[in-house]
């Protein structure tokens, strides 16, 4: 019960609404029930002496013997006493004089009067009291037997009052109570949906308001939070590559640069064949060649990764491009008795940084070759003048996952004689995400096939 007490606002509400009333109504039912009956008293009193003053005046028209009889009836009809002290002395009372014995100071009133009586020639004294109390007494027992109907009265007001202020304001507060604490449980479904305008009504306006500004700022955390993960990943996973970079690059530089100090110490010392210099000096610059263009790359993958690169993109023919790669590869090819075959009949222009997108072509085209069996073709088309596709046939690649991944080799003995640094792809693959274009490689019937997807316009057919 006191926890209900403690946790209920309509019993506080109900309960307090029961004092209140009670109190107010003892106060001014212990005020009425000190004023009125002195109210009441005095209210007879002043009746009594109108009434007296006019029956005195009438009292010198009659003799002392006439009078008495008339002062009887007066006392009796006015519910008050009388003596009469005349000049020889002689003394009458009317009424039970041992009432004013029994009366307090408060409740008794006198009123004297000096009569002159027909035929005396002296003034006699006569004194009214007013001792009657029974009215007083009604009036106060009144009150207390009231007292039962004034409780049933402010008990009924009281439940009148309760219940229309919680129907008015409690359930309201009530209501605004659940949905703020649904709110503090970050449980953003519930509304108000009130139509008042007064101070509740604003109130719940201000809820709906919080509960959707927090809705919103709850989505923008999340999607941040979301974008802030994927960030976290990427960045480690950037990291990872980082590092598998850097240190796929010191292996693959550690080989050249080994070969190099042999060669140099070994003619240096003249040691056996290495006396002919000029021999082993051109196989030194071989070597420098090798590793001037793995540096090269290694420098366009760096810039490649910073973004660095100036994306000035200009108008360009794929067919040109195209056959200046081929031109420049064809020799490779011949020496593998690979035939480049060039079956695009549609030239389009496409919006490309020429030098970068040429690097592209040949770096695939070169691939296609190298990694492609003796007597085997490198096919290009053009299908749907949108996919580019490079198909080399007699291969098959059973880790297309790892493909594009930096210094990657399809043939692991990573002998320089059948490959060359595996970076080829991985430019290829920055080169098109800087452009912004789809690309994939996939094992197909009879080979491999490498398709990009092109945006670009029909210039002229062939």
């Amino acid at each position: 019960m006191k926890n209900k007490l403690r946790t209920s606002l309509s019993i506080k509400f109900f309960i307090g609404t029961v004092f209140v009333l009670v109190i107010c109504s003892a106060f001014v039912y212990a005020i009425m029930m000190l004023s009125i009956p002195k109210t009441y008293q005095k209210n007879v009193n002043v009746q009594v002496q109108r009434n007296t003053d006019d029956f005195v005046e009438k009292l010198s028209s009659m003799t002392l013997e006439e009078a008495k009889e008339p002062i009887y009836n007066f006392c009796i009809e006015n519910v008050v006493l009388a003596k009469l002290d005349t000049a020889d002395g002689q003394k009458f009372s009317f009424g039970d004089m041992d009432k004013i014995k029994e009366t307090t100071e408060d409740e008794l009133n006198s009123l004297a009067y000096g009569v002159q009586f027909k035929n005396s020639t002296q003034e006699d004294m006569l004194v009214f009291f007013v001792v009657d109390s029974s009215g007083r007494q009604n009036v106060t027992l009144s009150f207390w037997k009231s007292i039962p109907l004034v409780l049933i009265l402010v008990l009924l007001a009281s439940f009148i009052t309760a219940y229309l202020c919680h129907r008015i304001l409690i359930r309201p507060i009530i209501y605004l109570s659940r949905v703020s604490k649904r709110l503090s449980t970050l449980d953003l479904t519930w509304r108000c949906n009130t139509k008042r305008k007064d101070e509740l009504g604003i109130l719940a306006e201000s809820l709906d308001s919080m509960s959707l500004n927090l809705q919103r700022t709850l989505k923008e955390l999340e999607m941040k939070s979301e974008q802030l993960e994927q960030d976290i990943v990427k960045m480690k996973d950037m990291e990872r590559q980082r590092k598998s970079f850097f240190a796929a690059v010191s292996h693959e530089l550690k080989t050249p640069i080994t070969i190099l100090k042999a060669y140099s110490e070994n003619m240096l010392y003249k040691i056996g064949d290495f006396a002919d210099r000029e021999k082993y000096l051109r196989e030194n610059l071989t070597v420098l060649n090798s590793l001037e263009k793995l540096v090269k790359e290694i420098i366009l993958v760096a810039k490649l990764d910073a973004n660095d690169m100036q994306q000035s993109y200009e108008e360009a023919s794929l067919v040109r491009m195209i056959k200046s790669d081929i031109k420049s590869i064809l020799p490779i090819a011949k020496k593998k008795q690979i035939q480049i075959k060039n079956q695009i009949d549609t030239d389009i222009k496409i919006y490309v940084n020429e030098r970068l997108f040429k690097k592209v072509l040949s770096n695939i085209i070169l691939n296609a070759v190298q990694y492609s069996p003796p007597q085997e073709q490198v096919i290009l088309k053009l299908e749907n003048e949108k996919r580019l596709q490079i198909i080399n046939t007699g291969t098959r690649i059973e880790n297309l996952e790892d493909i594009f991944q930096p210094f990657f080799r399809v043939e692991k003995s990573r002998n320089k004689a059948t490959g060359g640094s595996g970076m080829g792809l991985y430019i290829v693959k920055k080169v098109l995400e800087l452009h912004g274009m789809d690309y994939q490689m996939s094992n197909v019937e009879g080979g491999v096939m490498f398709e990009i997807t092109l945006d670009g316009e029909i210039i002229d057919n062939f």
